[in-house]
């Protein structure tokens, strides 16, 4: 995550890599001529798998496929960068190791977006738990407070709801008819 092609800065590992930048990288780092170099083993190892997958020469193969960008580029500018790689790379490099690193790359893209997608959805659902119960609390806390109780008239808690309700459950004297 720190090689040049994907770092966002010196010393800042990078965040994101494109299934078309890591191809060119895999690429880059098995032509040996990159900016950074494997270790001899991992090196071969690369260059064998590279090999079996049917690209014999990965500078070249790399140089091609930035020669196609290039005139992608020039010919069609509203493409987007990792589309012109994407064409890039499916023209001047099509292999079975490509085939295999597509198709590996999106489904380990989706894998992780699928759990991005339910970690996400869990602490949606957390959070909105916890605002409903603090609100609920602060409504409870508030409804209890001295402050309400003082404020209710005397004679309405006396007679209970109904006296709110404009209902007189108990008789007073103007109530009261004489036969």
């Amino acid at each position: 995550m720190r090689h040049p092609l994907i770092a966002e800065g010196k010393r800042k590992l990078g965040t994101v890599i494109h299934r078309e930048e890591f191809t060119k990288l895999l690429l880059d780092f098995a032509s040996g001529t990159g900016a950074q170099k494997l270790e001899v083993d991992a090196h071969d190892a690369l260059k064998k798998a590279l090999e079996e997958g049917g690209i014999t020469d990965p500078d070249q193969a790399l140089k091609n496929i930035r020669a196609i960008s290039l005139q992608l580029e020039a010919s069609n500018p509203e493409l987007s960068n990792h589309l012109r790689d994407g064409l890039a790379i499916l023209h001047e490099a099509p292999s079975d190791f490509v085939a295999r690193v597509n198709s590996w790359f999106d489904q380990t893209i989706d894998r992780v977006s699928q759990r991005f997608t339910t970690y996400t959805h869990w602490i949606t659902i957390g959070v909105s738990i916890l605002v409903v119960l603090a609100v609920q609390l602060e409504h409870d806390r508030d409804s209890r407070s001295p402050m309400d109780r003082r404020s209710i008239p005397k004679h309405h808690s006396e007679r209970g709801d109904k006296a709110v309700l404009g209902k007189d459950p108990v008789p007073t004297k103007r109530s009261k008819r004489k036969p």
